[in-house]
């Protein structure tokens, strides 16, 4: 094994930045993270290197696989940053990234690699991100941070995942020289019968759920508050929640598109109505049906002004072959959010890993719920085999 092949890697999860890399000719010596499941489920496909360990302490196998190590892997919790979750800036996980700096910045690697959500680059987290960039380069490290989308290289999927890469004592790397690679599809990923795994085929539909569901066209998902060929409404599925009239339907509509259009706040997209706003917009008294909107579910009322009860965005989001799949985060296997193209179902395990780029060899837990939170939390294996590819230790005239 020729020098500068070598690498630790901080916060492994499953293994999927991992697997990439090792795909490309490196060699991991050690792993390391927090998640037992996370180490269990590594060790069982890329062979024992991993360790169950709180990288927060000073933990001497760490430290030896650092000085050893010609370049450390590193996938820090991102649910702190993720614009998906609460966007904490003073969110506990987020000093994990702080921390990867801080080893890489003591190890003896020529090389750093950091993977984080696209939510590291807002305006919040510039505090964050600054201070990590900047241990890395006090300490010798020339370093670059881009934003990619890998449905641009071969994921199938509209991931956007930041990369921080450091180099010393090398040629400088860089991110700009991946080569784009021929979108792929939903049905390129999963088209080709990968299935349910270990036994997992994905979470049941209740027979309320089945009923939306087959409501719901390729392309479209339930959502109250946008209008369109894409959007399904709750009063369009009146044996699930409900019958209206076409004077109800109209005062629902009526009220979608004026709590968009006037704003009381500057925070948010939306503010309740006054029950006038709606009379003067459809040009009848819409009192008496506001209040029957109500009593039935429909509409919520809170000092003397009215929304829908339903806001979120979209739900029961059901995907098309033809297009990338939407980011495959933890919650990808629930059906409350993505629905099968052809199917009235959710999607499974395997074809969840599938759409990650892991190989059907590849196992995951028996557990529904720790086997979602892995394969979500990683590192699509082809992208990183592609990043791995433009790394090379050859010129150590830096």
């Amino acid at each position: 094994m020729p020098t500068g092949t070598e690498f630790a890697s901080l916060y492994c999860g499953a293994g999927g930045l991992d697997l990439g890399f090792i795909a490309a000719g490196f060699r991991c010596i050690a792993a390391f993270d927090a998640d037992a499941m996370a180490v269990a489920t590594y060790n069982r496909n890329l062979g024992c290197h991993a360790s169950t360990v709180d990288l927060r302490s000073c933990d001497p196998d760490v430290a030896t696989a650092l000085k050893c190590a010609d370049l450390v892997l590193a996938g820090p919790p991102c649910q702190g940053f993720s614009t998906a979750g609460r966007n904490d800036p003073e969110d506990e996980r987020n000093l994990h990234l702080q921390r990867v700096a801080e080893l890489a910045a003591g190890s003896a690697a020529k090389v750093v690699v950091i993977e984080n959500v696209k939510g590291l680059l807002g305006a919040k987290y510039r505090t964050q991100l600054d201070s990590c960039l900047g241990t890395l380069r006090e300490s010798g490290f020339e370093v670059s941070c881009r934003l990619f989308d890998f449905s641009e290289y071969g994921v199938a999927q509209t991931r956007r995942r930041v990369i921080i890469l450091g180099t010393r004592g090398i040629a400088p790397v860089s991110l700009d020289g991946i080569r784009r690679r021929t979108k792929r599809t939903l049905r390129d990923a999963i088209g080709n019968g990968h299935q349910a795994s270990n036994g997992q085929d994905g979470i049941r539909l209740t027979a309320r759920e089945v009923k939306i569901a087959s409501q719901i066209a390729p392309g479209q998902r339930l959502t109250n508050v946008r209008s369109g060929p894409r959007s399904v409404h709750t009063w369009s599925i009146p044996e699930v929640f409900g019958e209206v009239s076409e004077h109800e339907v109209s005062v629902l509509e009526a009220i979608s598109r004026l709590r968009r259009r006037q704003r009381r706040r500057d925070v948010g997209d939306a503010d309740p109505i006054r029950a006038e706003q709606v009379t003067r917009y459809l040009g009848k008294e819409s009192d008496a049906t506001l209040c029957a909107l109500v009593d039935r579910g429909y509409v919520r009322q809170r000092e003397g002004r009215f929304d829908l009860t339903h806001t979120f965005n979209g739900k029961y989001k059901r995907l098309q072959w033809g297009e990338c799949a939407p980011t495959v985060d933890t919650r990808f296997v629930e059906p409350r959010y993505f629905l099968h193209p052809d199917e009235c179902r959710g999607f499974s395990v395997a074809e969840m890993a599938a759409l990650q780029d892991f190989p059907k060899t590849y196992v995951f837990p028996d557990c529904l719920t720790a086997s979602s939170r892995l394969i979500g939390n990683a590192v699509p294996p082809r992208f990183a085999e592609l990043l791995a590819r433009q790394i090379s230790f050859g010129d150590t005239s830096q």
